[in-house]
């Protein structure tokens, strides 16, 4: 297989970032996150007492919140979330770390939004355009 194309999504400092909101969540809500590999698609399991209680998608974002009027969430990333929930009737959450602090929304609560394509463009990789949720930011809770 030809991988010279290959663009990583996701890296080490991604990893790293992300791992220190799961740490933040780990206090918060009294759980362990789980980091899953990524052929499950979402970042966490979220367990209490070894038993999974929810999923957890974390993003890092580098501005504040509120700066833009909606969050562009992966269709894909959207799908595993409701797909998680169906199936294990655990709720899953979107858990966004932005610069003036870390908020949170149950995925299922998501009812308005819009189907766009979008994503990065920075990186001039295609598989980085895809179908995209806007959805609006009232939808998030701030951690306090």
């Amino acid at each position: 297989m030809d991988n010279s194309n290959f663009i990583p999504r996701e890296t080490p400092a991604n990893r790293k970032q992300e791992d220190a909101l799961a740490a933040r969540l780990n206090v918060r809500w009294g759980v362990e996150a789980e980091r899953m590999h990524t052929l499950y698609q979402l970042d966490f399991a979220l367990k209490r007492d070894g038993e999974v209680k929810a999923w957890a998608e974390c993003k890092c974002r580098t501005h504040l919140f509120g700066h833009y009027p909606t969050y562009m969430f992966s269709l894909k990333k959207m799908r595993a979330c409701r797909d998680y929930h169906r199936n294990s009737h655990l709720k899953a959450f979107l858990i966004v770390e932005f610069n003036d602090g870390d908020y949170w929304v149950d995925t299922q609560d998501i009812k308005d939004f819009e189907v766009k394509i979008g994503g990065r463009t920075d990186r001039g990789a295609g598989a980085d355009i895809e179908p995209c949720i806007y959805f609006n930011v009232k939808y998030f809770k701030k951690f306090k």
